[in-house]
């Protein structure tokens, strides 16, 4: 059973699309995934982008992500990256995880939007995880922490772009290996924890995280 570690990158739709826009409020531009295996090791990657069919790339999502409107002028639409990216996937009890909640619900949203329907889309759904909540959960913390906070909270700096899907995918995946080996997690936190609650134990709470370190 392969682990799935997805990111995507989108836009706004249009508010000439009033309608749609109480459904579905995003398109993606870009789907970034990487696959680990049974020991947790990444085998391969997915990096596409994707042609809106309503929206365009402002300047703002264009700084944010470097994603300009001639990069998708050429690429395929949500479905056929879609079917590819299933295809990818090869595996129907593959788990997928992202970091939080909005990728799953901009999947949901654009494919009832676009009227995608596939079953393997449906059984992923099913098998999806909120890494985010789960690291949450682990450090008992009440707020939703970052991806960049938790790398940072264990010492390690960003690899590659920022909000580049793929690039972000292999963050988040580094993450999920990390908290598979509870005394390599402990280790790695062991400096934080001690600087804001030296206690046996990695609990701590969001207040210290944010005293402690601003970013």
């Amino acid at each position: 059973m392969y682990k799935i570690i997805l990111d995507l990158e989108f836009c706004k739709l249009p508010k000439i699309y009033k309608d749609m826009i109480t459904h579905c409020q995003n398109e993606i531009i870009q789907i970034g995934a990487v696959k680990l295996d049974e020991n947790n090791a990444i085998i391969d990657e997915f990096n596409e982008y994707v042609k809106p069919m309503y929206s365009f790339v402002d300047k703002k999502i264009e700084n944010l992500t470097h994603i300009t409107n001639d990069m998708l002028s050429d690429k395929d639409v949500y479905s056929v990256v879609m079917n590819r990216f299933l295809e990818w996937i090869d595996d129907e009890d593959a788990v997928v995880y992202s970091w939080g909640k909005e990728d799953k619900i901009v999947i949901e949203r654009e494919g009832n939007m676009k009227k995608y329907n596939d079953a393997r889309l449906d059984k992923i759904f099913e098998n999806w995880r909120d890494l985010q909540e789960i690291v949450d959960s682990m450090l008992c913390v009440s707020q939703n922490l970052s991806l960049n906070n938790v790398l940072k909270g264990i010492n390690v700096n960003f690899i590659g772009q920022q909000h580049s899907a793929v690039d972000d995918a292999r963050n988040t995946a580094f993450i999920y290996q990390t908290i598979q080996d509870r005394a390599l997690f402990e280790k790695k936190m062991k400096p934080l924890v001690e600087l804001m609650q030296p206690t046996e134990s990695l609990t701590f709470s969001m207040g210290n995280l944010l005293q402690e370190f601003s970013f």
